[in-house]
């Protein structure tokens, strides 16, 4: 499916509202933070 179908991007958002209700959204994020400071962290050494 293409990145720039309708349905995918309709998928996209209806994943990503799915996520900001979730109880753990503020852990997901934070994991999502620290693994992107590591892989930045892993490219610049």
């Amino acid at each position: 499916m293409s990145t720039q179908s309708p349905r995918f991007k309709a998928e996209a958002h209806r994943q990503a509202l799915a996520v900001t209700k979730s109880d753990l959204a503020s852990a997901d994020q934070a994991f999502i933070d620290a693994i992107s400071d590591y892989a930045c962290l892993e490219r610049d050494s």
